[in-house]
Protein backbone atom coordinates (compact mmCIF):
# COMPACT_ATOMS: atom_id res chain seq x y z
CA UNK A 1 0.00 0.00 0.00
CA UNK A 2 1.72 3.27 -1.05
CA UNK A 3 -1.56 5.59 -0.47
CA UNK A 4 -4.37 6.09 2.30
CA UNK A 5 -7.04 4.90 -0.11
CA UNK A 6 -9.51 2.54 0.30
CA UNK A 7 -9.36 -0.86 -1.66
CA UNK A 8 -10.60 -4.07 -2.22
CA UNK A 9 -8.34 -6.52 -1.01
CA UNK A 10 -9.22 -6.60 2.92
CA UNK A 11 -8.38 -10.30 3.62
CA UNK A 12 -10.56 -12.25 5.52
CA UNK A 13 -8.46 -14.41 7.32
CA UNK A 14 -7.32 -13.38 10.46
CA UNK A 15 -3.56 -13.28 10.62
CA UNK A 16 -3.68 -11.73 6.97
CA UNK A 17 -6.37 -9.08 8.39
CA UNK A 18 -3.99 -7.60 11.36
CA UNK A 19 -1.21 -7.31 9.43
CA UNK A 20 -3.57 -5.33 6.80
CA UNK A 21 -4.39 -3.00 9.32
CA UNK A 22 -0.72 -3.08 10.76
CA UNK A 23 0.07 -2.26 7.10
CA UNK A 24 -2.51 0.64 7.29
CA UNK A 25 -1.19 2.29 10.29
CA UNK A 26 2.43 2.00 9.63
CA UNK A 27 1.58 4.16 6.20
CA UNK A 28 -0.84 6.32 7.87
CA UNK A 29 2.22 7.52 10.11
CA UNK A 30 4.83 7.72 7.41
CA UNK A 31 2.46 9.82 5.58
CA UNK A 32 1.90 11.89 8.56
CA UNK A 33 5.65 12.30 9.46
CA UNK A 34 6.22 13.64 5.65
CA UNK A 35 3.09 16.22 6.26
CA UNK A 36 3.80 17.63 9.79
CA UNK A 37 7.81 18.14 8.80
CA UNK A 38 6.90 19.52 5.73
CA UNK A 39 4.53 21.89 7.31
CA UNK A 40 6.32 22.65 10.11
CA UNK A 41 9.68 23.03 7.99
CA UNK A 42 7.79 25.80 5.72
CA UNK A 43 5.83 27.67 8.85
CA UNK A 44 9.54 28.14 9.83
CA UNK A 45 11.21 29.26 6.65
CA UNK A 46 8.17 31.84 6.83
CA UNK A 47 8.79 32.92 10.10
CA UNK A 48 12.44 33.47 9.41
CA UNK A 49 11.31 35.36 6.38
CA UNK A 50 9.18 37.62 8.59
CA UNK A 51 11.68 38.28 10.98
CA UNK A 52 14.43 39.13 8.24
CA UNK A 53 11.92 41.54 5.93
CA UNK A 54 11.71 43.33 9.60
CA UNK A 55 14.57 43.68 10.46
CA UNK A 56 16.05 44.87 6.91
CA UNK A 57 12.98 47.77 7.17
CA UNK A 58 14.43 49.15 10.93
CA UNK A 59 17.85 49.54 10.09
CA UNK A 60 19.20 49.62 13.12
CA UNK A 61 22.33 47.04 13.61
CA UNK A 62 21.80 46.12 17.30
CA UNK A 63 17.36 45.87 16.47
CA UNK A 64 17.45 42.31 15.00
CA UNK A 65 18.98 40.83 18.07
CA UNK A 66 16.88 42.31 20.29
CA UNK A 67 14.01 41.27 18.27
CA UNK A 68 15.16 37.23 18.73
CA UNK A 69 15.27 38.13 22.07
CA UNK A 70 11.75 39.51 22.56
CA UNK A 71 10.03 37.70 19.71
CA UNK A 72 11.63 34.27 21.34
CA UNK A 73 10.15 34.80 25.04
CA UNK A 74 6.88 35.49 23.77
CA UNK A 75 6.78 32.64 20.85
CA UNK A 76 8.38 30.11 23.78
CA UNK A 77 5.50 31.19 26.35
CA UNK A 78 2.63 30.31 23.55
CA UNK A 79 4.66 27.19 21.65
CA UNK A 80 7.30 26.08 23.71
CA UNK A 81 10.85 25.77 23.61
CA UNK A 82 11.48 25.64 19.94
CA UNK A 83 11.19 29.31 19.07
CA UNK A 84 13.90 30.24 21.37
CA UNK A 85 15.98 33.03 19.98
CA UNK A 86 19.02 30.77 18.53
CA UNK A 87 16.50 28.21 16.86
CA UNK A 88 14.88 31.92 15.52
CA UNK A 89 17.99 32.55 14.32
CA UNK A 90 18.39 29.18 12.45
CA UNK A 91 15.01 30.25 10.68
CA UNK A 92 16.16 33.77 9.60
CA UNK A 93 19.24 31.71 8.28
CA UNK A 94 17.02 29.20 6.41
CA UNK A 95 14.50 31.92 5.05
CA UNK A 96 18.02 33.99 3.67
CA UNK A 97 20.08 30.61 2.40
CA UNK A 98 17.15 29.13 0.60
CA UNK A 99 15.18 32.51 -0.65
CA UNK A 100 13.23 30.45 -2.97
CA UNK A 101 10.48 29.41 -1.83
CA UNK A 102 9.25 27.07 -4.81
CA UNK A 103 12.57 24.87 -3.78
CA UNK A 104 12.27 25.25 0.32
CA UNK A 105 8.31 23.36 -0.73
CA UNK A 106 10.05 21.04 -2.71
CA UNK A 107 12.71 19.80 -0.08
CA UNK A 108 10.32 20.56 2.88
CA UNK A 109 8.61 17.04 1.82
CA UNK A 110 11.79 15.31 1.35
CA UNK A 111 13.99 16.52 4.20
CA UNK A 112 13.45 17.52 8.06
CA UNK A 113 14.16 20.44 10.09
CA UNK A 114 16.93 18.55 11.59
CA UNK A 115 18.23 17.91 8.05
CA UNK A 116 17.80 21.95 7.52
CA UNK A 117 19.84 22.81 10.61
CA UNK A 118 22.65 20.65 9.27
CA UNK A 119 22.31 22.53 6.35
CA UNK A 120 22.46 26.14 7.04
CA UNK A 121 25.76 26.10 9.50
CA UNK A 122 27.37 25.11 6.11
CA UNK A 123 29.04 28.27 5.00
CA UNK A 124 29.44 28.11 1.18
CA UNK A 125 26.28 28.08 -1.01
CA UNK A 126 27.21 25.85 -3.40
CA UNK A 127 28.47 23.18 -1.09
CA UNK A 128 25.23 23.70 1.35
CA UNK A 129 23.01 23.34 -2.23
CA UNK A 130 25.28 20.40 -2.96
CA UNK A 131 24.67 18.93 0.47
CA UNK A 132 20.70 19.32 0.20
CA UNK A 133 20.50 17.93 -3.33
CA UNK A 134 22.44 14.62 -2.16
CA UNK A 135 20.33 14.20 1.15
CA UNK A 136 17.49 14.67 -0.73
CA UNK A 137 18.21 12.27 -3.59
CA UNK A 138 20.04 9.46 -1.68
CA UNK A 139 17.26 9.53 1.32
CA UNK A 140 20.82 10.79 3.58
CA UNK A 141 19.93 10.39 7.31
CA UNK A 142 20.29 13.34 9.47
CA UNK A 143 23.89 10.97 10.70
CA UNK A 144 24.79 10.31 7.24
CA UNK A 145 24.05 14.38 5.89
CA UNK A 146 26.21 15.58 9.09
CA UNK A 147 28.93 13.11 8.73
CA UNK A 148 29.13 13.72 4.97
CA UNK A 149 29.52 17.35 5.44
CA UNK A 150 32.16 16.65 8.40
CA UNK A 151 34.05 15.02 6.09
CA UNK A 152 34.05 17.55 3.47
CA UNK A 153 32.47 15.09 0.84
CA UNK A 154 31.56 18.60 -1.52
CA UNK A 155 35.25 19.49 -1.66
CA UNK A 156 36.00 15.95 -2.23
CA UNK A 157 33.05 14.88 -4.34
CA UNK A 158 32.72 11.87 -2.10
CA UNK A 159 29.04 10.44 -0.86
CA UNK A 160 28.74 7.91 0.96
CA UNK A 161 26.67 5.29 -0.94
CA UNK A 162 24.45 4.44 2.26
CA UNK A 163 20.57 4.92 1.32
CA UNK A 164 18.48 4.46 3.83
CA UNK A 165 14.92 2.23 2.90
CA UNK A 166 11.64 4.13 0.99
CA UNK A 167 9.68 6.75 3.16
CA UNK A 168 12.70 6.15 6.34
CA UNK A 169 13.70 9.46 5.19
CA UNK A 170 11.24 10.62 8.60
CA UNK A 171 12.53 9.06 11.68
CA UNK A 172 10.54 6.84 13.14
CA UNK A 173 10.98 8.62 16.59
CA UNK A 174 9.20 12.02 14.49
CA UNK A 175 6.53 12.44 17.00
CA UNK A 176 8.61 12.53 19.84
CA UNK A 177 10.56 15.77 18.35
CA UNK A 178 9.36 18.53 20.86
CA UNK A 179 9.43 20.82 18.60
CA UNK A 180 6.48 18.78 16.22
CA UNK A 181 4.97 17.61 19.41
CA UNK A 182 4.93 21.53 20.81
CA UNK A 183 3.43 22.62 17.50
CA UNK A 184 0.73 20.42 17.30
CA UNK A 185 -0.77 20.89 21.43
CA UNK A 186 0.10 17.26 21.72
CA UNK A 187 2.10 15.10 24.62
CA UNK A 188 4.53 12.01 24.56
CA UNK A 189 2.37 9.34 25.37
CA UNK A 190 -0.72 10.21 22.43
CA UNK A 191 0.55 8.68 19.44
CA UNK A 192 2.61 6.22 21.19
CA UNK A 193 0.14 4.77 24.23
CA UNK A 194 -3.29 5.68 23.48
CA UNK A 195 -3.20 5.34 19.95
CA UNK A 196 -1.39 1.62 20.05
CA UNK A 197 -3.95 0.58 23.34
CA UNK A 198 -6.93 1.60 21.07
CA UNK A 199 -5.70 -0.66 18.23
CA UNK A 200 -5.23 -3.15 20.36
CA UNK A 201 -9.12 -3.21 22.13
CA UNK A 202 -10.34 -3.06 19.01
CA UNK A 203 -8.42 -5.87 17.57
CA UNK A 204 -8.77 -8.33 20.41
CA UNK A 205 -13.12 -7.62 20.17
CA UNK A 206 -12.60 -8.49 16.91
CA UNK A 207 -10.69 -11.77 17.18
CA UNK A 208 -12.69 -12.76 19.55
CA UNK A 209 -15.59 -12.18 17.67
CA UNK A 210 -14.78 -14.39 14.83
CA UNK A 211 -13.72 -17.16 17.44
CA UNK A 212 -9.87 -17.34 16.83
CA UNK A 213 -8.58 -15.46 20.11
CA UNK A 214 -5.45 -15.39 18.52
CA UNK A 215 -4.30 -12.33 20.56
CA UNK A 216 -0.84 -12.91 21.30
CA UNK A 217 -0.39 -12.62 17.11
CA UNK A 218 -2.05 -9.10 17.01
CA UNK A 219 -0.24 -7.94 19.81
CA UNK A 220 3.31 -9.24 18.88
CA UNK A 221 2.30 -7.16 15.21
CA UNK A 222 0.86 -4.14 17.05
CA UNK A 223 4.43 -3.97 18.66
CA UNK A 224 6.49 -3.45 15.46
CA UNK A 225 4.38 0.25 15.50
CA UNK A 226 6.73 1.43 18.24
Amino acid sequence: MSELVPTDDVPQDGEAFVAYVVALVEQGRRVAAVQVNAALTVTYWLVGRAISVNALRNGRADYGREMLASLGQELGARFGAGFDPSNLSRMVSFARQFPDFARVSELAHQLSWTHVKALVAVKSEAARAFYADEAAAKHLSVRELRTAIERKAYERREIANAQIPEGSAVPRDTFRDPLILDALGLKDSFLEKDLEAAILRDMQAFLMEVGRGDWDAAESKLALLV
